[in-house]
């Protein structure tokens, strides 16, 4: 009796002891796939938050901070060389409390580690390695170090041993160490204010043009992004002065890439970036954010130039993007992976975009020697063999090679699937939406624009938090906490671009949710601009308004551009007070224009030169979808378009107010800033106008 007695003693006394969660159990009850993938790992590794830090102080022990996401070949590759690697994970979990992020979860974390890594002069990018105090205060760090020493990087071995050593060591100066670093970072974010001027914007432009590869396109040397919003500002440079460098680089930029192998030749869509000038070496993840921003560039250049190469890109970019990067319910994919499996059955980069010359003659027996007539095999970087990715040979861009292509695409569609990371961001959908309304009303798709407005219903109902307020992801029925920035300002531009569409006010009132959000809780109402993260976010070691793209537009950029195309359909005096201050506390950037400050200098130039297009009418009238069409079908960035049956809905402050039809018939007028053209009541009259005005 007394035995059995003492056992249910324990037993009970057993319920009430809290059981250790081991680190596999941990990652996989995570809405993360990318870290959900890491639940396999030999390291102990903790996710972000107080209680790692908590844990650290506690056990007088640093933070290791791993930050990666799913579609990251280098980070795959350290995990397989080092955190499954029994060695490596246990010196890790003896001296260390290793915590691994999503960086596509926490964006806000993730800037401020890659700034401080900048600041000590260290590498940046994924997967990035940090060393932190239990503050979270950096003190040393990197991206991917090897197991064994490797092209002059220590091993990580050597590097842990080192940092846990020195932390044992001198704790009091390794803590100040970090402290320096985060005042460092604190005082390199510090806002500028000053003015940004359409001046500004042109000498901007000017010295992008100095910056810009005249011949392969883009910006700089190896590795090359496409910096998106640079090449933005450049377009927009060329459409309101005229000059045609700016149009001309542009241009090239994209024939480019989409001639080379940043652009899946066979399958569609882009992948990130090259590690080569000529666009011929890809990484190759494909992410929702860069796939949408460059369909809307392409898009605008599009509506310009009629260029028929353009317009298949365009439409086989967005065939890629409803094909292999929308869910069931309507809404886009973050990624997808970068490895993949070859035919052996080994993970490696590239694997499912690979092909050997004997593979390609036996998919197309007798075409194949056309195929290699108009395209070239590229190898990969760092591996051998005869294995390469195709691209287009110059002067082969109008060739009609469908045929070709669909038959190697179904045969590459019998490889191992790639992983796809399911989380739904609030930023990378909306800057899709965007595009394919934009897409879907230049080319008459009208089956994109209703795919657009599926996707939007379904974030805008998925991405709120227990608070009800706007969320920055979804993943595994969970959303991640309060939304960026930049996922406001990207929703709510979605919103605007569908109102411009349908004429459906309900959207105008969805992006003042978004806009308004912002407004509350990320704006600084004594100095001016916004807070990248919510006001409750207590877990980000630095809260900063950031004007840098990183290479997305910055948050400060999305936001600005948004209010000012919902200031230009609605007025509101808070609006345009919020755009003014925020421009003025960091308007200092152009005084320094570089590449990484354009996206604000883009929202700028919205704010301060967009046309606002009025149609007085009814949509479905003669003589009223013409005009719409035309419209649709001109570059102006920048610019919204109302379509009235009459101007009584218009605020005030805008300029139209109080216009009035010609004869009965549909009126257009195009306005910018306080003053509008004279009324046109036909197509080409309008396209004149919008030409014309859309000048400095």
């Amino acid at each position: 009796m007394r035995i059995r007695y003492s056992f249910l003693i324990l037993l009970g006394l057993a319920t009430l002891i809290p059981v250790a969660v081991s680190a596999a159990e941990r990652l996989r009850q995570q809405s993360s796939p990318y870290l959900r993938l890491h639940s396999d790992d030999l390291v102990d590794w903790r996710v972000w938050g107080p209680e790692a830090k908590a844990e650290a102080r506690e056990t007088n022990r640093p933070i290791l901070l791993s930050i990666g996401y799913l579609a990251c070949h280098w980070c795959h590759v350290m995990r397989r060389e080092s955190f499954t690697n029994p060695a490596i994970a246990k010196i890790i979990n003896r001296h260390f409390i290793p915590v691994l992020i999503d960086r596509e979860q926490r964006p806000d974390v993730d800037a401020t580690y890659q700034r401080a890594a900048a600041l000590m002069q260290l590498p940046t990018g994924w997967p990035l390695t940090m060393f932190l105090t239990a503050d979270g205060n950096p003190f040393w760090g990197g991206t991917y170090f090897p197991p064994e020493r490797m092209a002059g990087l220590p091993s990580f071995p050597e590097l842990l041993t080192t940092v846990a050593d020195a932390h044992a060591r001198d704790r009091d100066a390794v803590t100040r160490s970090g402290a320096r670093v985060i005042d460092a970072i604190r005082q390199a974010t510090r806002i500028q204010p000053g003015t940004l001027s359409l001046a500004n914007l042109n000498d901007a432009a000017a010295r992008f043009l100095e910056a810009a590869d005249t011949f392969e396109g883009g910006f700089g040397t190896a590795p090359k992004f496409p910096y998106i919003p640079a090449l933005e500002l450049l377009w927009r440079h060329h459409l309101r002065t005229g000059h045609t460098d700016s149009g001309d680089q542009v241009v090239l930029s994209l024939r480019k890439m989409m001639s080379g192998s940043l652009y899946d030749q066979i399958g569609g869509g882009f992948f990130r970036y090259a590690t080569d000038n000529a666009w011929r070496v890809p990484h190759f993840e494909k992410m929702l954010d860069s796939n949408a921003q460059l369909l809307s560039l392409m898009v605008d250049v599009w509506r310009e130039t009629g260029d028929a190469f353009l317009k298949r890109r365009i439409e086989q970019t967005a065939t890629f993007l409803l094909r292999d990067m929308r869910l069931d319910n309507g809404a886009f994919v973050a990624s997808l992976d970068a490895d993949g499996l070859s035919a052996d059955g080994v993970e490696k980069e590239g694997a499912r975009y690979l092909w050997q010359p004997a593979r390609i003659d036996a998919v197309l027996g007798a075409d194949a020697a056309r195929f290699r007539s108009v395209f070239g095999l590229q190898p990969p970087e760092n591996q051998e063999g005869p294995d390469g990715v195709p691209y287009r040979r110059d002067g082969q861009e109008e060739t009609d090679t469908t045929t070709l292509v669909t038959l190697l695409r179904a045969a590459r569609d019998q490889r191992p699937p790639l992983r796809r990371d399911d989380k739904i961001l609030a930023d990378g959908n909306g800057m899709v939406i965007r595009a394919l309304v934009d897409a879907g009303n230049a080319l008459h798709r009208t089956d994109w624009v209703t795919s657009a407005a599926t996707a939007f219903a379904t974030v805008h109902r998925l991405l709120k938090t227990a608070a009800g307020e706007p969320a920055h992801s979804y993943a595994a029925g969970e959303v991640s906490g309060p939304a960026q920035l930049a996922g406001l300002g990207q929703m709510a531009d979605a919103a605007i671009t569908l109102f411009e569409s349908t004429q459906d006010a309900t959207y105008l009132d969805r992006a003042e949710y978004y806009l308004q959000t912002a407004r509350h809780a990320y704006e600084d109402d004594q100095i001016g601009g916004f807070f990248e993260t919510h006001s409750d976010q207590h877990s980000v070691v630095l809260r900063s308004k950031t004007t840098i793209d990183a290479p997305n537009p910055s948050g400060n950029a999305v936001i600005v551009s948004a209010m000012a195309r919902y200031y230009h359909l609605r007025g509101g005096e808070l609006w345009r007070n919020s755009i003014e201050r925020t421009l003025l506390a960091l308007g200092g950037v152009g005084s320094r224009p570089a590449l990484e400050f354009a996206g604000l200098m883009n929202g700028a130039e919205t704010y301060l030169d967009g046309l606002q297009i009025v149609l007085i009418g009814d949509r479905a009238e003669p003589g009223m979808q013409p005009m719409i069409n035309t419209v649709n079908r001109i570059s102006a960035p920048g610019k919204t378009l109302a379509v009235l049956t009459t101007t009584d809905g218009l605020p005030e402050s805008h300029p139209a107010a109080g216009k009035t039809r010609i004869a009965g018939k549909p009126t257009a007028y195009v306005c910018k800033g306080t003053f509008c053209s004279l009324p046109v009541a036909g197509a080409d009259e309008l396209a004149s106008s919008i030409r014309s005005l859309r000048r400095e």
